[in-house]
């Protein structure tokens, strides 16, 4: 049974634009094939050439305050979420830049509708090629402009930032740099099929909003139920992305709270991506709290000082990574690195031994542990550190199972930690959820092909593109992909893995409600199974 959840630090305040700023509405916007899209413009009231920060959206580029916020908030609250704790003027797009900060900052900001939203004509959807296609036009028109530098960089949050990551793979002219603040690289393996798993609270929600038009491909009898489609499936209205596309100056946001959504994305972007200048912002708290706080407004100001107006030490004392680690909910400690992971995190198999422990030592003898696979009763290995231990990086689980029923094994893995005392530290997830996690993991085994190109120990790769069988009795070995985190884990504190059926972590946002589970699973450990999970200790002497 989920705890009751109420809404954490929802402080939203809003202000008046500030005068001084010139607002151009509705402009039209011609795309090559003659539709016209609809774009506002924020400068100030001077004829000085300006360089352009740049937004393109579906969810409408007039100001939240009048129109999408209210409803948005209310319904928020209505299921125990919140926006966050922030002060934006009224002028802000919805998961965009705020006018108010950045033009008497010496930028001109652009908002533009994308196709077929707000006042824009014609028909489109939110990832697909011709998204690409005209947000690159809209980047080369900013560009163009008599106000303009010819300098553009790009900015916003989540389904702002997956956009970004299309348009910039296309290399318009006149695009500087980019500003994507938690994105997904993969539509399939980020968001809507965790391992293999249909996720059906945040999917089935943004599909039927935003993609009303989408076709049966997507309806649950046919693509969940009945059998998971392939990643090759989905291309024709979600635009695939290569990382390696990506050339120009980048700063990703990445983080550890929006897990099944936003995390695994944002670090395959950075470590993916060409650019020969990039910088990586990580955090573990609301994503539209910390987007708009004094520090990543800080970060985000030197950046585009840096390559939009090619001030030469504007970054000057910002870290390559900006690596948050957390402690609890609301402590933490910030540092600088120059990757991700961190240089010095070393690789560190813990294997599941008897007696419900983790040991860095392979059991002598080999055995077994088992759950009910429809019940919230997830097998559980501790580890109990005895100094102040760090986990920063993606880890991965090696685990030998096997089930007594059914032809499907679906795999629920989740990081927790415990406080000396035995008390659970909770961690911001989801939506502001104040009972998240360390880290999830999932697998549905009969999607366990690995891609040997891509897939390396502490980051297992599927391939999805078909299912193995899974017979009663038979002895599996599969490897689950167990997301990026940064967490500090005291002396007597301790490392709780929990291997089940059902969800270790949900809110009303991430949910997996069509499995395949029956009967009785099992975990086979030591031995000739050695199942072990692969943790990025850092060395912090």
């Amino acid at each position: 049974m989920n705890p009751v959840r109420t809404p954490r630090n929802d402080k939203l305040k809003t202000f008046p634009l500030p005068a001084g700023i010139r607002v151009e509405r509705d402009v039209r916007v011609k795309m090559p094939d003659g539709v016209h899209l609809s774009v506002n413009v924020y400068r100030p009231e001077t004829d000085e050439r300006l360089p352009v920060v740049l937004s393109y959206t579906r969810y409408g580029k007039e100001p939240i305050a009048s129109t999408y916020l209210p409803e948005y908030s209310e319904m928020r609250r209505a299921i125990g979420t919140g926006l966050g704790d922030m002060t934006i003027s009224e002028a802000t797009l919805w998961e965009g830049p705020d006018p108010a900060f950045w033009v008497p900052r010496g930028y001109a900001v652009v908002f533009a509708d994308a196709r077929g939203a707000g006042l824009s004509e014609g028909e489109g959807s939110s990832f697909s090629p011709v998204t690409s296609a005209d947000y690159a036009r809209i980047i080369e028109w900013c560009a163009d402009q008599p106000w303009s530098t010819g300098k553009v960089g790009l900015n916003g949050v989540s389904a702002l930032a997956v956009t970004q990551y299309h348009a910039a793979s296309r290399n318009p002219r006149g695009l500087a740099a980019i500003i994507p603040w938690e994105g997904f690289s993969d539509f399939f393996r980020d968001v809507a099929f965790h391992g293999g798993i249909p996720e059906t609270g945040f999917t089935d929600w943004y599909l039927s909003e935003a993609y009303e038009n989408v076709p049966g491909s997507f309806d649950p009898p046919e693509t969940v139920v009945e059998g998971t489609p392939t990643a090759e499936s989905m291309r024709k209205y979600f635009d695939p992305i290569d990382p390696a596309d990506i050339k120009v100056p980048l700063l990703e946001c990445a983080t550890w709270s929006d897990q099944g959504l936003h995390t695994r994305g944002g670090f395959n972007i950075f470590n993916g991506a060409s650019s020969k200048e990039k910088f990586l912002y990580t955090h573990g708290r609301g994503k539209w709290t910390v987007y708009n706080e004094p520090e990543a407004l800080d970060y985000q100001l030197a950046f585009f000082d840096r390559y939009l107006k090619g001030l030469p030490h504007a970054m000057d004392g910002k870290s390559r990574v900006r690596l948050e680690v957390r402690k609890t909910i609301d402590q933490y400690e910030v540092r600088g690195e120059n990757s991700w992971p961190p240089a010095n995190a070393r690789f560190t198999p813990f294997y599941l031994g008897p007696n419900e422990v983790l040991s860095t030592h392979v059991p002598s003898e080999a055995g077994s542990i088992s759950y009910p696979a429809t019940k919230d009763e997830p097998a559980e290995f501790e580890y109990i550190f005895d100094k102040d231990t760090e986990i920063s990086g993606p880890a991965a689980l090696k685990v030998w199972v096997s089930t007594d029923a059914g032809n499907d094994i679906d795999l629920f893995v989740g990081l927790r930690k415990f406080d000396a005392s035995g008390a659970e530290v909770h961690f911001e997830a989801r939506e502001n959820d104040v009972f998240g996690i360390v880290s999830n993991g999932w697998l549905r085994v009969t999607q366990r092909k690995l891609d040997t190109a891509k897939s390396r120990p502490e980051r297992p790769f599927l391939v999805h593109d078909g299912e193995l069988p899974v017979v009663p009795g038979e002895v599996y070995e599969v490897d689950v992909e167990i997301l990026p985190s940064s967490t500090l884990f005291e002396a007597g504190s301790s490392l709780v893995l929990n291997i089940g059926g059902r969800e270790i972590w949900s809110n009303r946002m991430c949910q997996h409600r069509r499995l395949r589970n029956h009967g009785t699973h099992t975990v086979h450990i030591g031995g000739r199974t050695p199942s072990h999970l692969l943790l990025p200790i850092v060395d912090r002497s």
